[in-house]
């Protein structure tokens, strides 16, 4: 029986990358959350945006599995974050 030592290893990396970062976004998450400084989800809301127009052309020009759902959850959370963070995204652009 042969094993594939690349493929474990590239396995192993990735998990290891995957449980850094989450370890590293909790840390910073908590020391964020303590810093008492008001949120400023302009970078989130460019983000969505690109992410849902570049998906929704894919979808457009394509099947709706995967890029039709990445289109509609991209285009779902902006909308939910526009009511969560209007105050605060009105603060940071006026």
């Amino acid at each position: 029986m042969q094993y594939d030592f690349i493929g474990f290893i590239a396995a192993i990396l990735i998990a290891g990358g995957g449980a850094y970062g989450y370890f590293k976004s909790a840390i910073g998450a908590y020391l964020n959350s303590r810093s008492g400084s008001p949120p400023k989800p302009l970078l989130e809301f460019c983000v969505l945006l690109i992410l849902a127009g570049l998906m929704g052309y894919r979808w457009y020009n394509g099947s709706f599995v995967p890029a039709g759902i990445v289109t509609c959850i991209a285009a779902g959370a902006f909308v939910i974050n526009m009511f969560i963070y209007y105050d605060d995204l009105h603060a940071q652009l006026f």
